[in-house]
């Protein structure tokens, strides 16, 4: 990719700065990896009642040759719907302890290369609060060019956005970059999106304004697993392992199950092929599309 136009660079502003940098996202990742064993043991509880369940009703079969009453199938029912929610919370957990740990990763490369050497691509900050996993219903703005979204994207929301906003409703930009949502404006037809990652000057995330038509939303691991996989040689926007930066690729493998990683092969990347997750490989928007 260093053959691009323009890459992101890192922004850090020294060493000190990248240490504590380093600092927090250990900590947020020992904070994530907490999480994750409530999750175990929150599950597991489900588990265990599940078991206790099919015990009682096989000794009843056994004994008193009788079948499963309508009450205990709610029961049942009610249990499992438990365990698998138990279980998509756990997957959440370690995809979040995951992402953590790569960006942990980055920065300690980063620091072990030199905080005076360039590096090619920004490095992919965790941002403060979990993607919130839902949509918002909004009344229709009046008054604005932009058409409303149906739904609104949430506050706190992982998006995909312009690297630079564009100037009108659309923009042909090649390079894309993840935010978040701050709010939507309805007197402007647009979201306030902040970056991912703070300026180095000012240590502030800055906010840019967008059209709806223009901000892609990060769909949750539950969500992607449900999508129906980009097939081989389709055209994707995916983001650069261990940065904040999305780009054309082109996916090589698809995920042989729910959870696991694409493949892609990002353009001028010197043919090597990448893991993505795949709720970090978004569909080539249109007017990419027609921009070759």
């Amino acid at each position: 990719m260093a053959d691009t136009a323009k890459l992101r660079k890192s922004r850090s502003a020294s060493a000190d700065l990248g240490a504590n940098e380093e600092l927090a996202v250990w900590s947020s990742l020992c904070d994530g990896l907490c999480q994750f064993k409530r999750q175990i043991d929150v599950a597991e509880k489900h588990i265990v009642k599940a078991n206790k369940v099919h015990a009682k009703l096989q000794n009843r079969a056994v004994t008193e040759n009788k079948g499963i009453s309508s009450g205990t199938k709610d029961k049942l029912i009610n249990l499992y719907e438990q365990c698998c929610s138990g279980i998509d919370s756990e997957k959440d957990a370690v995809g979040s302890v995951l992402e953590t740990l790569g960006i942990l990763i980055g920065l300690r490369a980063a620091t072990e290369s030199g905080a005076d050497k360039p590096i090619d691509r920004r490095k992919k900050r965790k941002l403060d609060e979990k993607p919130k996993p839902a949509f918002t219903p909004i009344k229709k703005a009046k008054g604005v060019e932009e058409t409303p979204p149906e739904k609104v994207i949430a506050n706190g929301h992982k998006v995909c956005v312009p690297m630079e906003p564009p100037a009108g409703q659309s923009s042909s930009s090649q390079e894309w970059m993840l935010g978040v949502v701050v709010n939507w404006l309805p007197d402007k037809g647009k979201y306030a999106v902040e970056d991912a990652e703070a300026d180095e000057v000012t240590g502030q995330r800055k906010q840019f304004l967008y059209p709806s038509s223009t901000v892609i939303p990060i769909l949750s691991l539950r969500e992607a697993a449900r999508r129906v996989p980009f097939p081989k040689d389709h055209e994707v926007l995916a983001l650069y392992p261990n940065t904040s930066c999305f780009y054309r690729a082109r996916v090589v493998v698809s995920p042989p199950k729910p959870g696991s990683d694409y493949i892609v092969r990002f353009e001028d990347d010197n043919e090597v092929d990448r893991p993505v997750n795949p709720p970090l490989v978004l569909d080539l928007p249109k007017n990419m599309k027609s921009s070759r």
